[in-house]
């Protein structure tokens, strides 16, 4: 042991490293949780608010009837529709970051794949609810909105993540 107060003690110790180059990258796995993020999150909101609903009617002392009817003829751009829109909008761009997170080095190739089923699947789910051009433009904000929780990792994480 030197007794020199000014030199650093001597050890073989290293610090964990931590950072996303050091986490493995898990691309398949990015793109599942981020599905599940998307898709069933959107999925288990909507369920359980158009419970939380329909029993909420059914206490005010609303016939079933005609709790039935009030969503079978509702608009898709009533305001419970557009709220449920805005929530599914949440959820993706949270799936999105989630992809990203754990596709690590290759969140762009596993964030594009996530916009490509995500996407996919709710064309074909609102084909007939939507029309053809609403329907794309669904689709196309769907995949914008992946594509931004991916980003937000990115600037969290990396600075160059189209690089």
């Amino acid at each position: 042991m030197d007794n020199n107060i000014y030199k650093s003690p001597d050890s073989n110790v290293e610090p964990p490293s931590t950072g996303p180059k050091d986490k493995k990258d898990a691309p398949v796995l990015g793109v599942v949780l981020g599905a599940a993020v998307d898709i069933g999150g959107t999925v288990a909101f909507s369920t359980f608010f158009v419970i939380g609903f329909t029993i909420f009617e059914l206490s005010r002392g609303v016939p079933s009837a005609q709790v039935e009817q009030l969503f079978e003829s509702m608009s898709p751009y009533s305001g419970i529709n557009i709220f449920l829109t805005l929530v599914g909008a949440c959820f993706s761009v949270a799936g999105g970051y989630v992809c990203a997170s754990k596709a690590n080095r290759k969140a762009v190739q596993a964030t594009l794949s996530l916009m490509a089923i995500s996407s996919g699947l709710g064309f074909l789910v609102s084909l007939d609810s939507y029309s053809l051009p609403a329907n794309l433009i669904f689709s196309i904000i769907t995949a914008v909105l992946i594509w931004l929780g991916a980003l937000a990792w990115s600037r969290r994480n990396r600075p160059k993540f189209l690089a």
